[in-house]
């Protein structure tokens, strides 16, 4: 976890590596699945604070934010969202509207800058159970690997700038903590649980129809 104090502003965060096995999980579908990037974020963010804003993009609302019981932080990010067909995702943040309240004061906008990263990508790796394998399984792991990250920076205002470090610096703790719980307990598992549900049989059948044309699509040398 990061945190720095320079003057009036205070910058924190934290990153997340992510290396995780799926069991019973076909890699090939999981590539597919991660492909749109809409199963990407209902994993990584409530349905209901979440807004598509088309191409990729989509607004996350964040539950508010409290500073040592003395400042509430509300914003939204907008984030967009890359995929490839191999199911690799790169997730960037490029829009932010942070508002901030004052214990008995008005909420007003702040220039608080807020940074959310993230790549994953689905890979084989190792050998499946025989048990696995005796019952029509893939032969191999699913496994996601890359990286969830985010910063902040804001300035302090009001009694939170009056606050020793150590006091500020156990609040900020906090948030980095229950973010990083929250993208290691629910995020990999949201992924896992939303493939479950769309991995239905009509689905394994389409996707392995899919593979078997690639298979018989013949090449064609070009002349030099």
């Amino acid at each position: 976890m990061m945190y720095e104090r320079k003057g009036d502003k205070v910058s924190f965060g934290s990153k997340l590596e992510v290396d995780t096995k799926l069991r019973a999980t076909n890699p090939e579908a999981l590539a597919v699945f991660l492909a749109d990037p809409a199963n990407v974020i209902a994993a990584s963010w409530p349905a209901e604070r979440t807004v598509p804003l088309g191409n990729g993009n989509f607004r996350l609302v964040q539950l508010p934010i409290n500073v040592a019981g003395l400042l509430k932080v509300e914003f939204f990010v907008d984030v967009h969202v890359d995929v490839e067909p191999n199911g690799s995702v790169a997730l960037q943040s490029y829009n932010i509207q942070t508002t901030a309240q004052l214990q008995g004061g008005k909420a007003i906008p702040v220039p608080v800058e807020i940074n959310l990263q993230g790549e994953l990508k689905p890979v084989l790796r190792g050998q499946a159970s025989k048990i696995r394998t005796a019952v029509g399984g893939s032969a191999d792991q699913a496994v996601i690997e890359g990286f969830v990250a985010y910063t902040t920076t804001g300035p302090l205002t009001g009694p939170v700038a009056l606050l020793p470090d150590a006091a500020l610096r156990v609040s900020t703790d906090a948030v980095n903590s229950a973010i990083l719980t929250f993208a290691r307990r629910d995020f990999v598992n949201g992924i896992k649980r939303n493939f479950d549900r769309w991995y239905t049989p009509q689905r394994r059948l389409e996707i392995e129809a899919k593979a078997q044309e690639k298979l018989k699509t013949p090449t064609v040398d070009l002349p030099a």
